[in-house]
């Protein structure tokens, strides 16, 4: 399952935590990355903690999948900058 953010609304450590617990008995593997209301003020942290890195490279037999943090600090406007968009072409190293 792909979740591509607003996991919470609030960026709570309850609501970050709530929803790690709701999902984390799905299957196959859960692949998140956060959104603007999920990253603002400290929830980045919650999100790392429950979820794990902002930025993930899966590769299977079938499929690639390059899921990449495009949250700007309290902003609502997300953006992928170089660094980024190199990483998930395979430019830089993984």
């Amino acid at each position: 399952m792909v979740l591509t953010g607003d996991i919470t609304c609030w960026r709570t450590h309850s609501e970050m935590r709530n929803a790690y617990e709701a999902l984390s008995n799905l299957q196959p593997e859960v692949i998140a990355v956060p959104e603007n209301h999920d990253a603002r003020n400290i929830g980045y942290e919650y999100f790392e903690l429950y979820f794990g890195k902002t930025k993930k490279y899966i590769k299977t037999d079938s499929c690639i999948i390059v899921a990449a943090d495009s949250t700007q600090p309290d902003l609502d406007e997300g953006y992928l900058g170089l660094e980024q968009r190199e990483w998930g072409s395979g430019k830089s190293q993984r």
